[in-house]
């Protein structure tokens, strides 16, 4: 194998990189070494402590690009090893989703499909000696260091070589899409928006949130005490009833016995309140509660929403029991979810240093490890995510990005009309058809979607007829009238979504408003279950995928002008600014959400200075 040894007299336009690690996380794991190619036949693998000062300067020169696969993994644990990459950056995981958003993006799967198997062969070579070794399949650095170099250098020549292929996809499908009529492409998207924006989540990672785990253990006291107390008062509330099912338990575990001292041993069970089978045979069997929804495997359903209903019954020990039973969920769920994984995800800097990605179909992050986007409603457990010792949080949300969309994308009169105005779309909507305001919302969000009667049914909590089909119920025929009158009243969106579904019908893809390509091929299948879940793909895309890109690119441009921003959440953005500066700087974010992209309707959003994560907690 060849390997670099000197310096270029020529300074290379691009590098490919990959580092070979201990684990996934760059604070705790070390990094065992670099891979690094320059052509094809020109590449190499060095222990950190080895890299060569003329390749620390070329990861640090702004006029040379770094690709990686997944470059932010590698970047991070250069960044902890004090080597940053300032330059251009490229990824080609992320080429790899624009070319087709339903394959694996994994290195090892497209090396296979574009490369062919005899691209993995170091791959294979170390995978058998972990297995022989009894490692785990991902413990690499603990092979000998020659097959971890030559499986490193296989990457980097891999990724090198997908990144020449993906380049050429990309233009052909750039070419597509604007011959279809649409005036950006993937390659538009990729440099306007998605490569930017991997940049602004390797800062948020980077700088991390601070948390009060003073307040923490606290918190975790309290709710701990509170499921005690509920316990005891769900047992003396139920023990009449919970008798025969522990009697029943017991029952069968001395059955399991043969001899009286196997016997003996068996102790009376408690009332198990984590089972959901034992807490089914309460409400079902004992309390005879109705069944209001079934499971996915068809079994009752004791979500909370099913509690809430119960909570309205006529039958007082049932409200009281599903009160307390679903306060009993709810802060179980507090403990074991959030309190208890907390601190594994605590560094020694005080702060949890969450990943944010491109995961999805639509381009809109996700987050994970831990998952920042779906912290509890508690405000108990958001205040103890908090700013360093004099900042504060500025907490920013689009107001109705997904509407506005909608308006722009399918020129509809009636929305833009209201936009303009500023008038309450959903409250326009209630008055139209007699509902409150709440269930109006969900039609209106229901509508630029394309949802149909049963939807409509749910949204509005119309009952479907148990004991017949649901399109002979009569309450089917009344959301068809709602839906057709709904689309006539906004006819630009039934006009949009004709135009919309026409264009997948024919090309099997779709394009956002800024050239993502969303590939819809089961659109073409013989199976009419696939082709319905294809359209709604397809519809929810063009409107979901344009308001994510709107919230990324704000993201850019707020950290191209200095903010610091330390987490988003669907379509709100939150930054962390000096107290003293908050009130600025709340009015310039305002001010550059509202104009990063410019549509036929305004953009408005909705900010609070916080103390901490609990939107509550304003300053």
């Amino acid at each position: 194998m060849a390997h670099i040894c000197n310096e270029h007299t020529e300074k290379p336009r691009i590098v490919f990189i990959d580092c070979e690690t201990e684990g996934l996380n760059p604070y705790q794991k070390y990094c065992h070494g670099l891979g690094i190619a320059f052509e094809e036949d020109d590449y190499a693998y060095y222990k950190m402590e080895d890299i060569p000062d003329y390749v620390k300067e070329l990861l640090k020169d702004p006029d040379v690009t770094v690709c990686g696969h997944n470059l932010n993994f590698d970047r991070l644990f250069l960044h902890c090893n004090g080597i940053d990459i300032v330059g251009p950056m490229a990824d080609t995981k992320l080429m790899a989703q624009l070319i087709d958003d339903n394959e694996s993006a994994g290195l090892k799967f497209l090396s296979n499909k574009y490369l062919g198997a005899w691209s993995l062969k170091s791959y294979n070579i170390i995978t058998r000696w972990l297995q022989t070794n009894k490692f785990k399949d991902w413990q690499f650095v603990e092979a000998p260091f020659e097959m971890i170099s030559n499986y490193c250098k296989e990457d980097v020549q891999n990724t090198l070589k997908l990144y020449y292929i993906f380049k050429e996809k990309l233009s052909e499908i750039q070419e597509k899409v604007n011959e279809a009529g649409f005036e950006e492409g993937p390659i538009d998207y990729y440099f306007n928006e998605m490569q930017p924006c991997e940049e602004v989540m390797f800062e948020m990672k980077r700088r991390g949130i601070k948390v009060n785990m003073n307040h923490a253990a606290e918190v975790k006291q309290t709710v701990n005490d509170s499921i005690n107390s509920l316990l005891a008062k769900l047992n003396e509330l139920t023990k009449d009833y919970t008798a025969k099912i522990i009697d029943a338990k017991y029952q069968q575990e001395l059955s399991k016995r043969v001899t009286p001292a196997g016997k003996a041993k068996v102790q009376r069970p408690e009332f198990n309140w984590n089972s959901v089978q034992e807490v089914g045979q309460l409400f079902f069997d004992e309390f005879k509660a109705p069944i209001y929804n079934r499971t996915p495997k068809g079994k009752p359903s004791l979500r909370s929403q099913d509690m809430v209903l119960y909570m309205e019954s006529d039958n007082e020990l049932l409200v009281q029991v599903a009160t307390l039973y679903d306060q009993y969920k709810k802060n179980t769920k507090l403990v074991t979810t959030y309190l208890e994984n907390l601190p594994k995800y605590l560094e020694s800097d005080g702060k949890v240093h969450a990943d944010f990605l491109h995961k999805t179909v639509t381009g809109r992050l996700s987050s994970a490890n831990p998952n920042m986007q779906n912290l509890p409603k508690n405000e108990t457990i958001k205040q103890l995510y908090v700013p360093e010792e004099g900042n504060v949080f500025i907490y920013a949300d689009y107001s109705q990005i997904e509407l506005r969309v909608a308006a722009h994308l399918s020129e509809d009169k009636v929305l833009i009309n209201h936009f303009i105005s500023g008038e309450d779309i959903h409250q326009y909507t209630a008055n139209l058809l007699d509902i409150d305001r709440k269930k109006a919302k969900n039609i209106n969000f229901g509508i630029i979607y394309g949802v149909g009667p049963k939807r409509i049914c749910d949204l509005l909590g119309w009952e479907l007829a148990h004991d017949k089909k649901p399109w002979e119920s009569p309450n089917w025929d009344r959301a068809t009238k709602l839906r057709e009158g709904l689309l006539a009243e906004f006819s630009g969106i039934k006009n949009y979504l004709d135009k919309v579904q026409t264009f997948m019908e024919n090309h099997a893809a779709i394009v956002s408003m800024f050239g993502r390509v969303r590939r819809l091929p089961d659109i073409w299948s013989d199976d009419k279950r696939k082709i319905k879940h294809a359209i709604r793909q397809g519809r929810n895309f063009v409107v979901q995928s344009a308001a994510a890109s709107i919230t990324k690119r704000a993201m850019i441009e707020l950290e191209r002008q200095g903010f610091q921003i330390v987490n988003q959440i669907h379509d709100a953005i939150i930054i962390e600014v000096p107290r003293e500066n908050c009130h600025v700087a709340q009015k310039t974010m305002e001010d550059i959400m509202c104009n990063v992209v410019q549509l036929s309707v305004p953009i408005t959003v909705e900010s609070f200075p916080l103390n901490s994560f609990n939107e509550e907690d304003i300053v």
